[in-house]
């Protein structure tokens, strides 16, 4: 008998996501362009944050594992990322150039981005910030946010194609560029 371990898999998937599941599809097949900050799968932060109070390694490693194909699902470079409602985005502590949504004391997920004279080997030039933009945006204070448009962009030397894994922070940072400022105006990209 040939075994056909993928459709095994898709079939206890599809049996998964039924009615009472809590899994959300994500933008899968027909991936739209855009999503809002607010379509961020709760699942992705419910895992590592799952993950990082389980005492079993094995159970670590696949929540973990999990956590990262939703990111890839997603976060896959080219999918732009804006803000909706009231809410904004607010610049995470530390000197990072890194944005995060919502009110959380530690995110388990934060957007950096990277300009010519600060980025991560592995970012191309094609995915930088502009630096005056970025200025900008690190001149805010922790209470301020801003509205900005985002686009994932690709990172070889990451944990998925658009995002590293920090284990100390238990947070996903996905790599992007900022592509409009606050007022919505286009920057060039």
């Amino acid at each position: 008998m040939h075994r056909r371990p993928a459709l095994t898999l898709l079939v206890i998937a599809l049996c998964a996501c039924g009615p009472n599941s809590q899994v959300s599809v994500g933008p899968l097949a027909g991936r739209p362009a855009t999503l809002t900050a607010r379509d961020f799968p709760e699942e992705i932060t419910g895992l590592l944050t799952s993950a990082e109070a389980d005492s079993c390694g094995v159970c670590v490693r696949e929540k973990r594992a999990d956590a990262f194909a939703l990111a890839d699902e997603w976060f896959s470079p080219g999918t732009t990322i804006r803000v909706v409602g009231d809410d904004g985005w607010k610049v995470l502590p530390g000197g990072e150039m890194e944005l995060y949504f919502g009110d959380a004391s530690s995110p388990t997920l934060s957007f950096r981005f990277h300009t010519e004279d600060a980025h991560l080997v592995g970012i191309a030039a094609e995915g930088f910030t502009d630096p005056q933009l970025a200025t900008r945006i690190l001149a805010r204070t922790s209470e301020e946010t801003g509205r900005e448009s985002l686009i994932v962009i690709p990172f070889d030397y990451g944990d998925g194609e658009s995002f590293l894994f920090d284990e100390y922070s238990n947070r996903v940072q996905v790599q992007c560029q900022v592509i409009a400022d606050d007022s919505g105006t286009a920057l060039q990209h």
